[in-house]
């Protein structure tokens, strides 16, 4: 890998909170991807005679297979947090540190779910394992490059984007509000696996819902996501960030209802959240029974 992804170069040319930022996101959003896919996976298996029986071996807050992995990355958050304040240096080493805590982690549960799950082989529940194993591989490699004090392209552009900042919003719209009998509930992030996990938990709630997605705060925008009842909104995408997607679709909807999702919060966050008409702001990974009941409780307010 070129020296342009060292740990040295980037802080360099990046402020050290960006880099932090980045990291604690790309790792969030990953483990998000895993937590929606063993619950979505579980969702199926319980509807599966058979199988049902290893819904609880699967079942990651009581099992605890991938609990230690969550773990560690709130500690290494905390310790990315603390460092940061320090000299460029100190938070060099913490990066690489970070690398090495993370990296057992995830090699474990990497492990432990490939052995653990043979009985998903050669069934219709497969691409779920692929989905998986392909996000941990993915997980761990970002950790394995940490350790030797590199930075992976996959954060690389999670750097870009959290460069982006916030912009203040555009000018008014005046936009005619549509009704509909079914709640409508959008999903904005620019990463697929996280809108499609989202809208495949909200597809098992006992409610119907009309789910909407959109790639990036412009799709929002141009394709009339202010229709929607509530949207679930990434914070940081490329162009249009997620409070300024989110000021845009209130000034159209004033009565439209938005959660800010985020792999890493800040107390300015919620600053920001407030000036653009944001509900709340939810730190991912966010699991299937929160996703449904801030769902209903939304719905219901």
């Amino acid at each position: 890998m070129s020296d342009k992804y060292s740990f040295e170069q980037q802080i360099k040319h990046t402020d050290v909170g960006i880099v932090r930022a980045a990291v604690s996101s790309r790792f969030n959003n990953d483990l998000a991807n895993v937590m929606g896919n063993i619950e979505l996976l579980i969702n199926d298996l319980e509807r599966d005679p058979l199988r049902k029986k290893h819904c609880t071996e699967l079942d990651s807050e009581k099992t605890g297979w991938i609990s230690p992995l969550k773990a560690e990355l709130n500690d290494v958050q905390t310790e990315l947090s603390d460092l940061a304040r320090n000299s460029p240096d100190d938070f060099v080493y913490a990066l690489r540190h970070a690398g090495q805590r993370l990296f057992p982690s995830i090699d474990a549960a990497s492990k432990e779910y490939k052995s653990n799950h043979t009985y998903l082989e050669g069934s219709e529940f497969l691409g779920y394992k692929d989905k998986i194993t392909q996000v941990l591989y993915r997980m761990r490699g970002n950790a394995m490059s940490m350790m030797v004090g590199r930075l992976t392209p996959d954060i690389q552009d999670e750097i870009a984007v959290q460069r982006s900042g916030y912009r203040e919003p555009g000018s008014k719209k005046e936009t005619e509000i549509k009704e509909s009998y079914t709640p409508i509930i959008g999903v904005v992030d620019d990463e697929e696996a996280i809108r499609t996990i989202v809208g495949r938990i909200l597809s098992t709630s006992k409610d119907k819902y009309d789910v909407r997605s959109a790639s990036s705060g412009q799709e929002a925008i141009e394709s009339g996501m202010h229709e929607c009842h509530l949207i679930y909104m990434d914070k940081n995408m490329p162009g249009m960030n997620g409070y300024e997607t989110a000021s845009a679709l209130k000034q159209a909807n004033p009565d439209l209802k938005i959660i800010l999702l985020t792999g890493y919060s800040t107390d300015e966050d919620e600053r920001l959240a407030r000036g653009a008409g944001i509900s709340q702001v939810v730190s991912k990974p966010i699991g299937r029974e929160k996703l449904i009941n801030l769902t209903q409780q939304y719905l219901r307010d």
